[in-house]
């Protein structure tokens, strides 16, 4: 209250000062906390603080209500406290309700949001405001979800909302008519935004009005029939976005741009129709590496012949530097299409160790790679020779490689994140209603770990880094893994100063509805500034029936 009050009488023209929780899900975990927040309920599957963080809210807001009587203190409700609180809000607390619409696809989801922003308007507080995602990047597929904005604006300017605010950052030739319409509907949110559309799409398409409007009805449909549940910015920086658009409708998408095209006789529509199409092609080269990567991933499991394996695994390759190289050239010639973004995140999966570990495992197959080392030199950065020297003889590098000495806590309750009390390992994850880390006894010793209903959730350790050895990271995992679900192995490295070298390399196990059984692996060589190398297993956002269990964790070295 005193910091907020000091920054009201410093700046007469300040209207607002921000109270808003960090975006995190730490909360302290003392007694009188505990004690706060029991019994532990949920919303949404997450915890459900928001009678301990609107509390404290209020708490502050009525000292500087005597103070500044014409000041607002604005605060999210966001993650763990976006449900109303037990008790009213005060008057000048001006809370952002977060929630990404595009879950409106969804009833079940629209009916939930639709009733907490009207408890929100009746709570209190004078000034009631939300908070979408409109996302563009990081998404590298077309997202115009007009539908959520169409139902969303006008429902919640009816309800009593009177502020706004989205993230954007917008791939114009992508998702070009959605931030139009917002803000046309920002403006004026009792106008039909079908007539808006239609104002669009015959003043700025023109001749090529009509598949245009094809192009962004296939994308509204694409996204609005995928399965359920509901979930926050399902692929968000994540690969298998690249299953969102199947086949069928990638091919449609381009017929549409190229009619659109054929239409356009004036040069400003021929250049328009241009820009979607320069957009839509770094979707379609990033659609081509996906596909190219994981059939080399299912290969790598060891049933192919090294032939098909190896040729899987050029194409891949090169689809990836495809990819690559024509989302910068997109970025170059027309910088407006795309927001800019770090590809790393897309990049970093890299069935590559599997499969020259795989093909090291034949005769055939070391023919393959000794007859082009620069496959594994430039792929997986070691050489052939070194890659059956770390797996014949390396050195393990993990402590407690079976898991026999962790011991660890139940995660049911609300608020816990870590849950390993004792032993080289850490497992830590994000509180989620019904979240399962349980431990099965193997017939030939050790424990396998299984995780069920997690959002995020992994296991982990960091050990002394040898600045040039190389490691050879290898876990067992059975799991189902759905779209959008996570099931993978991840190295990373930390320099003396215990800051990430890079984001790390994963191997992650493709998405398929049966129960897939492999072993992931990551060779890698430690960075000559290296410290520290970190070897964990992680799954993020299972649904349904989704499930992963890991075991014979194991990180060998081996130097010259």
């Amino acid at each position: 209250a005193d910091v907020a009050s000091r920054a009201f009488a410093k700046d007469p023209k300040l209207l607002a000062f921000s109270l808003s929780i960090n975006d995190t899900n730490f909360y302290d975990d003392s007694a009188e906390t505990l004690a706060a927040v029991s019994p532990a309920r949920f919303f949404r599957h997450r915890p459900d603080y928001s009678n301990l963080v609107f509390r404290f809210t209020n708490a502050v807001a009525e000292i500087v209500a005597k103070r500044h009587p014409d000041r607002w203190l604005t605060a999210y409700a966001y993650y763990w406290c976006e449900n109303t609180p037990d008790f009213p809000v005060a008057r000048n607390v001006v809370p952002f309700l977060t929630a990404d619409r595009s879950q409106w696809s969804y009833p079940e989801f629209a009916a939930e949001d639709k009733a907490l922003i009207e408890r929100w308007c009746r709570s209190g507080a004078e000034i009631v405001g939300v908070y979408d995602y409109y996302y563009g990047q990081p998404f590298l597929c077309p997202r115009p979800t007009l539908y959520a904005v169409k139902e969303s604006i006008p429902f919640q300017h009816r309800a009593g909302i009177k502020a706004f605010y989205a993230e954007t950052n917008p791939n114009w030739a992508l998702d070009g008519p959605k931030p139009w319409l917002a803000a046309q509907l920002l403006w004026d949110p009792t106008r039909d935004p079908d007539a808006l559309l239609d104002v669009y799409f015959r003043e700025f398409w023109a001749e090529a009005a009509e598949p245009m409007r094809q192009f962004f009805a296939i994308c509204e449909r694409v996204w609005r029939e995928q399965p359920g549940p509901p979930l926050w910015l399902r692929f968000f920086q994540d690969e298998d976005q690249s299953r969102i658009f199947p086949p069928e409708r990638r091919s449609e998408l381009r017929t549409q741009v190229s009619r659109a095209g054929a239409a356009a006789r004036s040069e400003a529509i021929r250049a328009r129709v241009a820009f979607v199409s320069a957009g839509l092609t770094a979707s379609e080269a990033f659609w081509s590496f996906a596909a190219a990567r994981e059939r080399v991933s299912v290969l790598a499991r060891g049933a192919a012949e090294p032939a098909e394996l190896f040729g899987a695994w050029r194409t891949y390759r090169e689809a990836r530097e495809h990819f690559v190289r024509r989302h910068a050239e997109i970025l170059r010639d027309q910088p407006l299409a795309l927001a800019p973004q770090n590809l790393e995140i897309y990049l970093r999966n890299q069935p590559d160790s599997r499969t020259a570990r795989e093909l090291a495992r034949t005769e055939a197959g070391r023919a393959l790679l000794t007859g082009t080392p620069e496959l594994s030199t430039g792929f997986v950065g070691v050489t052939p020779r070194e890659i059956g020297a770390v797996m014949s003889a390396g050195t393990e590098t993990l402590q407690d490689a079976g898991w026999r000495q962790v011991v660890s806590r139940p995660v049911g309750g609300s608020g816990t994140i870590g849950w390993t009390q004792s032993g080289a390992w850490n497992g830590s994850g994000e509180p989620w209603e019904g979240r399962t880390v349980e431990w099965k006894n193997l017939q030939h010793g050790g424990r396998a770990l299984r995780m069920a209903s997690c959002r995020t959730e992994g296991i982990g350790q960091w050990v002394p880094a040898t600045p040039n050895a190389v490691y050879a990271a290898q876990v067992k995992v059975r799991a189902r893994s759905s779209p959008g679900t996570a099931t993978f192995l991840v190295v990373t490295f930390l320099d003396e100063k215990h800051q990430h070298l890079g984001m790390g390399r994963v191997d992650r196990l493709p998405a398929d509805a049966s129960v897939q059984e492999t072993e992931l692996c990551v060779i890698v060589r430690a960075p000559a500034n290296a410290r520290f190398i970190g070897f964990a297993v992680r799954v993020l956002n299972q649904i349904n029936d989704d499930f992963a269990e890991f075991s014979g964790a194991s990180m060998r070295r081996w130097a010259e």
